[in-house]
């Protein structure tokens, strides 16, 4: 038998591949697919430092593409 990688292994994957095409953080990449999520209203994030928090407030800005949102969402209806 073969070893299957956790799902959660395979989200964060997809998520370090769009982060790179993207030239965004992770956390980034991670707010803005959640924001474009349908019943998402508004995901929640808070900083322990101050610098954490211009890297939130880019995550506004980042748009992902069709594709990346696409790849995000098959990864993640894995990890349930």
């Amino acid at each position: 038998m073969g070893v299957t990688a956790h799902p959660t292994a395979e989200w964060i994957a997809q998520q370090l591949t769009v982060a790179g095409a993207t030239a965004a953080t992770p956390t980034q990449v991670a707010l803005a697919w959640l924001m474009v999520r349908p019943g998402i209203t508004a995901p929640i994030a808070s900083a322990s430092k101050p610098e954490q928090v211009g890297d939130l407030v880019k995550a506004t800005t980042l748009k992902l593409s069709s594709g990346q949102i696409a790849v995000l969402e098959r990864a993640s209806a894995r990890d349930g």
